[in-house]
């Protein structure tokens, strides 16, 4: 279900996301690229401020 959302949205065929994350470090990639282009910062070590 989210696959075909995520396609939808970005206007492609489900079929082409298939094989995503195959590589072993493409979700944490991505994930990186994405917190740095929105400004996100990651908490400290051991911090449990919310």
């Amino acid at each position: 279900m989210a696959v075909a959302r995520l396609a939808e949205r970005l206007g492609m065929d489900p079929v082409v996301l298939e094989g995503y994350g195959d590589r072993p470090h493409t979700r944490s990639d991505h994930l990186r690229l994405a917190a740095g282009y929105l400004g996100w910062k990651s908490a400290p070590a051991g911090s449990t401020a919310m």
